[in-house]
């Protein structure tokens, strides 16, 4: 439970990734620091998205050794409605659609079968501990 060895990043689980609020870690001699934001940059054009050393920095801070040494914040999701996918808003009207139709029925699973591709278990704001 660290940084990346060397420059390397982490990932990011539940894309889409929005932004990186805060990275907290736990220094050497347990102080909880939050590392400066100048010093990591957010991969949000990959899916998912990664923490990654900002283009100039000298490398991840010295950790101390213990579980969940580092916690990263950040934000996913869609953002504006405008961009969700669309095959996403068709799926979810047709949900609503057979659930309003079969008040008292089974949810088809054809259609739970489309959700799980979507499905992210996003939340707002997620703290990933590495």
């Amino acid at each position: 439970d660290g940084f990346p060895s060397g420059n390397g990043g982490a990932v990011l689980p539940r894309p889409p990734l929005l932004s990186i609020v805060c990275v907290v870690y736990v220094a050497t001699d347990g102080t909880s620091t939050t590392l400066d934001s100048g010093e990591y940059a957010a991969d949000t054009e990959s899916e998912p998205g990664w923490l990654v050393l900002a283009y100039g920095s000298t490398g991840w801070p010295a950790i101390r050794d213990q579980a969940n040494a580092v916690a990263i914040t950040y934000t996913a999701g869609y953002g504006a409605a405008s961009a969700v996918p669309q095959a996403l808003k068709q799926l979810m009207l047709a949900q609503i659609a057979l659930k309003y139709d079969n008040r008292t029925g089974p949810w088809g699973d054809a259609l739970e079968q489309i959700w799980s591709g979507y499905r992210r278990h996003w939340h707002g704001c997620e703290t990933v501990t590495v």
